[in-house]
């Protein structure tokens, strides 16, 4: 059977269009002939919130005329009273009518004007019987799986995973992965520079032992040199700093306690009006 689809839209007019077309293989004997015995009909209808493109053109045109009637006839009102602005007037309309002519010309790309051919039944064909691909098929069994090394019989070619070298001599691939300047030992360098960058005039060499910093690790007494009693002054240091600025801080609230206490204006309580008298508070 043949796949079709029917689109209905609010104007109530229908749509059919064919998915897919199926073989005609299955025949139908009439009086005078033979025909293929598929219906087409649809399988599934989809109803759409539109107008189909011919009612939505129609509706177009209708708005259109009526405005240029409407523009002709206050047109000719003016002649026949021989009222001023007739001039202006009729440019304004010959206006809308060019307006009118090139919106016309442009609804080729908005609605569809060409026949909507109908969904007519297929031609009868001839059923052909092919064999079955079965007998074709390929079993589990039938795969030969390469039989694997064990991991004290591989060689260092078998790690390459089954790679076969490419015979294009313009495209050679290869496997060696040195690069060329492996054993470069850098003395070419020295060619690009003058005499005086070669050799500066002063030991630059770094004694690592001897040295005068250390982590301090189980040095409860660090020797003269390290900067492990210079770590604790400014630990010392900044925990003074911290705590002057806590004793700053909670100064400032205090105070600020205090002064927002005094500015108390006079509120109803239970037992009526009341000003309390701000309380003192201790710093």
């Amino acid at each position: 059977m043949c796949n079709i689809v029917t689109f209905r839209f609010t104007c109530q007019h229908t749509l059919r269009r064919r998915r897919s077309r199926c073989g005609g293989t299955k025949h139908k004997t009439t009086v005078n002939s033979t025909k293929a015995a598929c219906v087409a009909e649809s399988f599934l209808t989809i109803y759409l919130r539109i107008d189909c493109d011919p009612c939505q053109h129609r509706a177009w045109e209708t708005a259109w005329k009526l405005k240029l009637e409407r523009a002709n006839t206050f047109l000719d009102k003016l002649r026949q009273r021989s009222l001023s602005g007739v001039d202006e007037i009729c440019v304004l309309v010959k206006s809308l009518e060019a307006e009118y002519a090139t919106a016309s010309w442009d609804t080729r790309n908005v609605f569809a004007h060409a026949p909507r051919p109908s969904v007519t039944r297929v031609k009868h064909n001839f059923y052909e019987k092919t064999a079955s691909k079965l007998p074709q098929e390929i079993l589990p069994e039938d795969v030969i799986d390469k039989a694997e090394k064990a991991w004290g019989e591989l060689e260092e070619d078998d790690y390459d995973g089954n790679y076969v070298a490419s015979t294009d001599p313009v495209h050679p691939v290869s496997t060696d992965y040195s690069h060329p300047w492996d054993d470069d030992d850098g003395d070419w360098i020295l060619q690009h520079l003058s005499p005086e960058d070669v050799d500066p005039g002063f030991d630059d060499t770094i004694d690592l032992h001897n040295h005068s910093w250390s982590w301090g690790d189980g040095d409860d007494n660090p020797k003269i040199g390290t900067q492990a009693n210079t770590w604790d002054q400014e630990q010392a240091g900044f925990e003074e700093d911290t705590r002057a600025m806590s004793d700053s801080t909670n100064k400032y609230y205090v105070d600020w306690l205090y002064i927002s206490r005094c500015e108390i204006r006079d509120f109803e309580g239970p037992e009526g009006r009341i000003v309390r008298e701000p309380v003192k508070v201790r710093r």
